[in-house]
């Protein structure tokens, strides 16, 4: 959990200074989200990037499908 907390930090910290995140800040700061299987929070962070602009990539989709996908397969 504390890599998630760093990166929102970090992101919170780059909005807070007028930086705009672009797609690469969006796959850094989901996939650890994914790897602790925070899927929820992973989601709406997605859906808050979407509602921005913001278009998921290959490697976003990548990152979400393999998590999901390694979740099922623990299950």
């Amino acid at each position: 959990m504390g890599n998630v907390q760093e990166a929102v930090n970090l992101f919170e910290n780059l909005r807070f200074k007028g930086m705009n995140p672009d797609v690469v800040t969006y796959n850094t700061l989901i996939s650890p989200y994914c790897k602790e299987s925070m899927f929820d929070d992973a989601y709406l962070l997605l859906n808050r990037g979407v509602a921005k602009g913001f278009v998921p990539n290959d490697v976003m989709w990548c990152i979400l499908v393999s998590s999901v996908v390694k979740e099922v397969d623990e299950i």
